[in-house]
């Protein structure tokens, strides 16, 4: 076994997708349940996941993933297809993915108290949370490509059409 070229078989579930946050410091929808199986592949240029297979609720999909670790600023690449998606299995409640704005910080000219306390507390625990998905911290740090292809949408019964989305940054 060498670590430059290392294969294996992984599975995955969770009962939301957000209960990885603390994972990888990004706050992620909460989709689920999940569950993931896939090849796992380890490489000096970093990590794939080969045939995998993807399930949030009832909708299956199938793909690859990788993450390149080689480069300066990691690539991540997500390719993703499905042959049915129901979107009442993406419900994303009041996720947004977008950074949330704290509040100023006070200036040195105002006295300390339990209220200035808290706010220190907050920003240090702020600092610690994982990041929205979409921040500027989070999108300075990587390049992302992903894509979806989708051949039947559904809403509840109501089939809306197919879809395809290719976000890259």
């Amino acid at each position: 076994i060498s670590a430059d070229n290392m294969r294996l078989a992984m599975q995955l579930s969770s009962p939301s997708l957000n209960q990885l946050d603390n994972l990888h410091g990004i706050q992620l929808p909460p989709f689920g349940p999940i569950k993931l199986s896939a090849e796992l592949q380890i490489n000096q240029q970093g990590y794939a996941l080969n045939q995998m297979l993807l399930a949030v609720a009832n909708s299956e999909l199938s793909g690859s993933a990788s993450l390149t670790t080689a480069t300066p600023k990691p690539q991540i690449a997500i390719a993703l297809h499905a042959n049915n998606i129901q979107l009442d299995d993406f419900k994303v409640g009041d996720w947004q993915g977008l950074e949330q704005r704290l509040p100023p910080v006070p200036s040195e000219n105002t006295t300390p108290n339990k209220d200035n306390q808290k706010s220190s507390d907050n920003a240090a625990l702020s600092a610690e949370a994982p990041q929205a998905l979409l921040s500027q911290a989070v999108l300075r740090k990587v390049n992302a490509e992903f894509s979806l292809d989708v051949a039947r949408v559904k809403s509840g019964e109501d089939w809306l059409g197919e879809g395809k989305l290719h976000w890259q940054v």
